[in-house]
């Protein structure tokens, strides 16, 4: 989809089939954009700070924060008074930048422009001969006199080496921006001519991103706001030879250059941030003319914080030429085409009126008028969703960019444009600039004529764009075509009808409709508006029409519900013309309602209810609001388990209101028991065990758990109940058991305590001893095992655990032989005396 590998972004072929192969073809020879990324993957991008970035990143913070807290006056006072201070809700002042020439040693310089004609393109109030603006004037009429450019060309400075030098570092047939080694061969030229100029050039003079809004003054940030780097050749967004229109930093490829000013405290003055444009091709990629201004005007609009709008994975068009930061830099490059509603509104350049309420609207052109209208979208809204209108009109620098046709779209005339603005996009995607890339664009062309060719990149704009356009659309709500939806596929909750032009490239008139809800009281009526029906009907039709409203005398929903009509809200027949006026026309259908209550049994056990109705399956139907006692009975020697359904609950006895269809499941099972004597045989210390516990009643499947307490090492409780292992301690172990039965949310459970004894094993002695010395086995494996973990508990049965066991056994006999005063010598004693 891209001209060159991994950076060039050119637009890319649609998949399409039928009549717009033909546009699709054509599609791809449309004029590439500027370099966004190298083929090794290189970012190409002002820093975050770079220009004024920062300075708009707070102007911008400080709009949305007004618009939120509906703070008009705040928010218009700059674009009303076309003056701002700073801190201001505008992006205002001078911005200063120097255009530095570029050229080879090998280019004669009889054969590239005149140098001071670049002034005339860049800074002057009076263009070259024949062209409508210099970039100075055209930033002027597009910010409505709230930001003046200044600056000076300085050059031509040809490098050390011939073109090919620096242009086919990378190869004769790739960019040189594409490749380290010609990133570096650019740097080398650039800091060349820097170098060049530093000795006569004040650099202090163009650091002015300060809020004082004066140059190199203290609360600057010690860094040339941005440097316009200009060769002499055809770029590669004209598909030349030259560098590729890009802007990055020297930070980026190397770092900054140090120049020989310095600010107030001392410390230098740097150059960092720049673009690169080419210094030929007027209006149109021309070879030989001196360049145009739109290419460098984009870049200065990412100076001043704007994304690209364009879709930069190339999947589509974004806004085509319908704004400056799309492509309107490129259908006439020496009257490039304005911002769209959207970045003047974000820089503070347009007066913005927000329309709470229905009503007939006029809006003059946007060059002219300096105003866009805002309608925010209805609830619920969570991607902060808005729509902005503009009457974009072929004025001012608009003129040349609307007039002037592609080969096969023709002139884009003018009209009313509706913008479709997701913040939540804009916000998430904006850092990436990605803000029209993917599914969802943050800001969005509603195409009148419903093709959606933008989105698709079958073309830049057309004249079925703008309302009402080629296709006489006047009208956009939420049954037209388009459809007035925000993300994903909701109404927008509001209509705009009657749209016209009043005068040629004159103001655009519309009335804004209000959503109409026509619905019934119950969820589950529906409502028939125009012979159509619906659950609930919500569009804003004009004002002054009039619909048919009309709803079943009875809707029936078998054994779920039925409706029976009452009135409107309006008064008016089950079937009646309403003819809306602009005021809150939304309608209700009262109906009263029954709702089915089925109660179904499982187990041993039945339901009764107060006041008595049909509860067994299929149920019965009963008036809404009425109060029901529904009681559990379980049969005799039986138990209730619980209420599964619209709640649960453990109670016998239930109160339900009824509100809505109901469906009850009641529980029943013999109670959970268990046997007599539930404490397991003994268990025997290293020997496997097994022993099942039982418990009898419930649903007859049981889950067994260890609650409290611990069993011997090497045993565990099995969820089916065993207890199983080989036990490695000795002693009583108590333990507290839990047992439940039946499936969740109608579980029966007990708890209970239980014992288990671990024994030791028999050992024979003599045998053991005999087993050390033997390799024939006399004792069981478990004695072994026991011996050792008796013994020295190396994992092997030696002699050393017999000779622990020996001495087990001396040591227990010596305990259990009497002290000297003891019995024994009680018994000498008495013998003696015997004697």
């Amino acid at each position: 989809m891209r001209q060159m590998p991994g950076f060039s972004r050119v637009l890319p072929a649609v998949l399409v089939t039928g009549s717009l192969a033909a546009a699709a073809t054509a599609h791809t020879q449309e004029r590439p954009f500027e370099l966004l990324r190298t083929a090794d993957g290189l970012v190409l991008d002002y820093p975050a700070a770079g220009v004024w970035r920062a300075r708009s990143r707070r102007v911008a913070e400080l709009r949305a924060r007004l618009r939120r807290e509906g703070r008009s006056e705040q928010l218009n006072r700059p674009a009303l008074s076309r003056a701002a201070v700073g801190g201001d809700a505008a992006v205002s002042g001078t911005l200063r930048f120097p255009t530095v020439l570029l050229s080879f040693a090998d280019l004669p310089v009889d054969q590239i422009p005149p140098a001071g004609a670049y002034d005339s393109v860049m800074y002057t109030s009076q263009p070259l001969s024949g062209r409508p603006y210099t970039m100075r004037t055209f930033y002027e009429e597009m910010s409505n006199g709230l930001l003046t450019l200044e600056g000076k060309a300085y050059g031509w400075f040809a490098g050390d080496s011939a073109s090919t030098y620096y242009l086919d570092a990378c190869g004769t047939t790739r960019n040189a921006v594409d490749c380290s080694q010609g990133r570096v061969r650019m740097r080398v030229l650039f800091a060349s001519a820097l170098t060049r100029m530093d000795p006569t050039v004040d650099f202090g003079q163009y650091d002015n991103d300060g809020p004082d809004g004066l140059p190199n003054s203290g609360d600057d940030d010690g860094v040339v706001d941005v440097v316009q780097f200009v060769h002499p050749l055809m770029g590669g967004e004209c598909r030349g030879r030259g560098f590729w229109a890009h802007k990055s930093s020297f930070d980026a490829q190397g770092s900054r250059y140090r120049t020989g000013e310095t600010g107030p405290g001392g410390t230098p003055i740097y150059v960092n941030t720049f673009h690169v444009v080419s210094g030929v091709g007027a209006a149109s990629c021309s070879d030989g003319l001196v360049m145009g201004i739109g290419t460098a005007s984009h870049e200065l609009g990412h100076g001043l914080g704007l994304p690209d709008l364009y879709d930069t994975l190339g999947d589509g068009e974004g806004i085509g030429e319908w704004g400056l930061m799309g492509s309107a830099g490129y259908r006439s490059g020496t009257s490039p085409g304005h911002f769209e509603a959207w970045s003047k509104e974000r820089l503070g350049w347009v007066v913005v009126r927000e329309l709470t309420g229905p009503g007939s609207y006029s809006l003059g052109p946007v060059v002219t008028a300096d105003t866009v209208f805002l309608i925010r979208a209805a609830n619920p809204n969570p991607r902060g969703q808005y729509f902005l209108l503009e009457n974009k009109q072929p004025l001012g620098a608009d003129t040349a960019n609307l007039l002037t046709g592609s080969s096969r779209t023709g002139p884009k005339q003018g009209g009313l444009l509706v913008w479709l603005i997701d913040s939540v996009k804009v916000v998430e995607s904006g850092p990436f600039n990605l803000v029209n890339a993917g599914v969802i664009e943050g800001v969005w062309l509603v195409q009148a004529d419903g093709l959606r060719e933008l989105g698709a990149g079958v073309n830049r704009g057309d004249a079925g764009d703008p309302f009402p356009g080629t296709t006489g659309n006047s009208a956009l709500s939420g049954s037209t075509h388009p459809f007035n939806f925000v993300w994903p596929d909701l109404f927008a909750g509001f209509g705009l009808h009657r749209i016209r032009q009043l005068v040629p490239n004159g103001p655009m008139a519309f009335y804004v409709a209000s959503g109409w809800v026509v619905r019934a009281n119950k969820p589950e009526g529906a409502v028939s508006v125009d012979g159509a029906w619906h659950d609930r009907y919500w569009d804003a039709p004009d004002s002054g029409t009039t619909h048919t409203v009309s709803v079943d005398a009875i809707a029936d929903g078998g054994y779920e519900w039925r409706l029976e009509f009452a009135r409107w809200s309006d008064g008016g027949a089950q079937t009646h013309d309403v003819t809306l006026t602009g005021a809150d026309d939304s309608l209700v259908a009262q109906m009263t309602a029954h709702y089915g209550i089925t109660v179904d049994v499982d187990g041993p056990g039945s339901v009764a209810s107060l006041p008595p109705v049909r509860l067994a399956s299929p149920g019965t139907l009963v008036p809404e609001s009425t109060a029901l006692r529904l009681i559990a009975l379980p049969d005799a020697g039986k138990q209730f388990v619980t209420w599964r359904g619209e709640v649960f609950s453990r109670s016998d006895t239930l109160h339900w209101t009824i509100a809505r269809p109901t469906h009850f499941w009641a529980d029943f099972a013999p109670p959970l028991a268990l046997p007599l004597s539930p404490d397991p045989p003994p268990a025997t210390w290293g020997v496997t065990y097994r022993h099942q516990l039982a418990a009898t009643g419930g649903r007859g499947s049981y889950v067994w758990r260890v609650a409290a307490g611990n069993l011997p090492t090497g045993m565990t409780l099995s969820f089916d109940g065993e207890l199983v292992g080989a036990p490695r301690q000795l002693g009583v172990f108590n333990v507290t058991v839990a047992v439940t039965s039946g499936p969740f949310g109608s579980v029966q459970s007990l708890t209970f305590p239980l014992t288990l004894r671990v024994d030791p094993p028999a050992v024979d002695l003599p045998a053991s001893v005999a087993q050390v010395f033997s390799a024939d086995t006399l004792i069981p494996r478990a004695a072994q095992l026991y011996l050792d973990f008796l013994g020295n508990q190396n994992n092997y049965f030696d002699l050393g655990d017999v000779a622990a066991l020996v001495e087990r056994q001396r040591a227990a006999a010596a305990a259990a032989e009497p002290s000297p005063g003891g019995q024994a010598a009680a018994r000498g004693r008495g013998k003696e005396r015997t004697r």
